[in-house]
């Protein structure tokens, strides 16, 4: 399964929005405000939630600039 998910991650350098939903989508199914009891369903959570670090987020070189001027503010 992580071959699939790092797949993901890889087609979310060309398709991020997709990706990303689809992750969404997914972690969906799995909201119903109860605790998890299911082991099972709880550990398909778990690697979607893992999954998701693979996500590739693109940033143009401006906002780059933009975000370090702003964590170097906050320090």
């Amino acid at each position: 399964m992580n071959v699939l998910v790092e797949l993901m991650g890889s087609l979310s350098n060309v398709r991020f929005a997709t990706v990303s939903d689809r992750f969404i989508a997914e972690l969906e199914k799995y909201k119903t405000g109860v605790p998890v009891k299911d082991k099972d369903r709880e550990q398909r959570m778990e690697m979607l939630i893992r999954g998701m670090r693979y996500l590739n987020l693109k940033v143009s070189r401006s906002h780059q600039r933009g975000i370090n001027q702003r964590v170097r503010d906050v320090r």
